[in-house]
């Protein structure tokens, strides 16, 4: 009820001179109520976007610096949710949801701390969904297994996983060679 308060207040004395704290605590109260990454993310975002009303309309704050650091903390949170979400989809063996989740976590968060892990993710997905696919959409999703390899390679060329990804690249490989040639 306090950011419903503190918002109510902002828009209904928009001159007076408790505005702009007004505004920070309306902001700060949908940080408090952030919850945990696995739950949902509605005050985070709500959050995210009351500071950033904030930073425009008081760009000269003193605040700015520990708003950003609010921010961007809020920011990981999205971020590690949709992590999670992906992961959650490949260990559940779903994995074109998995690949196009991964896929998306990157547009959305193209300085990850994960970037190479779900880039391993993308590829391993790949390959596992042409495994279990049925024979007429095997050689399209074995050529995806070695385009996204092909990508992971030019990043993360001295990668831990990249042994991994090479038989994965070796057996696609093969796998379309032999569905090709029949």
């Amino acid at each position: 009820l306090a950011s419903f308060y503190f918002e109510n207040f902002a828009n209904t004395f928009p001159n007076s001179p408790n505005r702009q704290e007004a505004d920070f605590m309306a902001a700060y109260s949908n940080y408090l109520l952030s919850p945990s990454f696995r739950l949902d993310q509605e005050y985070t975002v709500k959050a995210i976007d009351a500071f950033q009303r904030y930073v425009n309309r008081y760009p000269t704050s003193e605040r700015v610096p520990e708003i950003n650091d609010f921010m961007d903390e809020l920011r990981r949170k999205l971020e590690r949710k949709a992590f999670y979400q992906a992961d959650l989809y490949f260990r559940m063996g779903a994995y074109q949801s998995a690949i196009a989740s991964f896929e998306h976590l990157l547009q959305d968060y193209p300085e990850t701390q994960d970037i190479e892990r779900v880039r391993y993710l993308i590829v391993k997905s790949n390959f596992r969904l042409a495994e279990n696919s049925i024979l007429a959409r095997q050689p399209e999703r074995y050529g995806n297994t070695m385009t996204a390899f092909r990508r992971f390679e030019r990043r993360h060329a001295n990668s831990q996983y990249i042994d991994e990804l090479r038989e994965y690249y070796a057996i696609s490989e093969q796998k379309v060679n032999e569905l090709t040639d029949e």
